[in-house]
């Protein structure tokens, strides 16, 4: 996120939240404090910065969805397969053994 000069509101950005994505293939970032819903996440990734606004509450340190990931899809973390949704996972989800199963899932 870049601001211009004598345009940043200090309260705005110390509220903000944030998550980092660890591989460029990666669908979903890691929040460095626990959210709410409705939060707006900074994401921070090697190639881009973007948004997310959390649909559900996510503890700090633990995955959240940058995207919808379908039921039986995929779900890479750190470029390397993690596990597989076990339902679908909508952008802005926690996603975590709840609905992740198979590779380091369990």
């Amino acid at each position: 996120m870049h601001f211009a000069p004598g345009t940043v509101d200090m309260n705005t950005v110390a509220n903000r939240k944030t998550a980092i994505v660890i591989h460029e293939r990666d669908v979903t970032a890691n929040v460095i404090a626990a959210v709410d819903p409705g939060d707006r996440i900074d994401v921070q990734n090697h190639a881009f910065a973007t948004e997310v606004i959390a649909r559900t509450p996510v503890p700090a340190l633990h995955k959240i969805a940058l995207v919808a990931i379908a039921k039986g899809q995929v779900v890479l973390r750190g470029g390397y397969r993690i596990g597989c949704a076990t339902e679908d996972i909508g952008a802005g989800e926690w996603v975590h053994v709840h609905n992740l199963e198979g590779g380091r899932a369990r």
